[in-house]
């Protein structure tokens, strides 16, 4: 499951979008 850390690294990538 590569896209796990994909997701996972857009999750916490997330917050930093948000501002």
């Amino acid at each position: 499951m590569r896209r796990l850390r994909d997701i996972a690294a857009v999750l916490a990538s997330a917050p930093a979008f948000d501002g």
